[in-house]
C-alpha cells in the first residue's frame, strides 16, 4: 500500500471509528518505517506509529495491545 493510500485508509477508519482497523493499518505503517532504521529516524518513526496502534488497541480492549507493548519495550520505548 503505498504511503498516500496508507493515509488515507488512516483517516478512513479514523472518521469511522474502526479501533481494529486502526490498528492493523497503524502496524503496517510502522512495518513501513522500520524498513527505514538506515535513515535517521526510522526506529523513532515506527515507535510513533506502533505507539499509535498501541493507544488504539488499548482503548478498544484489542488482544494486539499485550504484543504490541512488548514490542515498544523492546525498543526501548515503553517502561
Amino acid at each position: 500500500m503505498s504511503a498516500a493510500d496508507l493515509d488515507t485508509a488512516l483517516h478512513g477508519a479514523a472518521a469511522r471509528g474502526d479501533a481494529a482497523a486502526l490498528v492493523g493499518l497503524y502496524l503496517q505503517a510502522a512495518a513501513g518505517s522500520a524498513g527505514l532504521q538506515a535513515v535517521a529516524g526510522g526506529e523513532g518513526r515506527a515507535a510513533f506509529f506502533l505507539t499509535q496502534a498501541l493507544i488504539c488497541a488499548l482503548e478498544a480492549g484489542d488482544p494486539r495491545a499485550a504484543a504490541l507493548r512488548a514490542r515498544l519495550r523492546a525498543m526501548g520505548r515503553e517502561a
